[in-house]
């Protein structure tokens, strides 16, 4: 996207540098239009970094609220080790807040 951006406004540079040396019936036409096509790009332009910064934000709360459910999940799996007498329940649970956060850093990783 931003090297489709770069090209259209190196164009847009391009085509305002060639009006001087054009006509003037014919630079009034070229210039109405450069007008519109920048105009039009520039609102295409505010409308895409609008929606990376909205997914950016989605992204990050996503993020939060699986890192509070992670620190819920490993405080519950706290609790009922301190509740325990240990032995392999105890390890099935070390194992599955692992898996948890493993889990959580892949889909950290994957959305970015």
């Amino acid at each position: 996207m931003q090297q489709l951006g770069g090209k259209l406004e190196t164009n847009l540079k391009l085509q305002e540098t060639q009006l001087n040396s054009t006509k003037r019936e014919e630079a009034s036409k070229r210039r109405a239009t450069l007008i519109k096509l920048t105009r039009d790009f520039r609102s295409v332009e505010v409308v895409y970094k609008n929606l990376v910064l909205d997914t950016r934000r989605r992204k990050a709360r996503i993020y939060e609220q699986k890192q509070q459910q992670y620190n819920v999940s490993s405080s519950n799996n706290t609790e009922n080790n301190n509740n325990s007498t240990g032995g392999p329940e105890m390890q099935g649970q070390a194992d599955q807040g692992m898996q948890l956060e493993l889990q959580l850093q892949q889909e950290v990783s994957l959305s970015c």
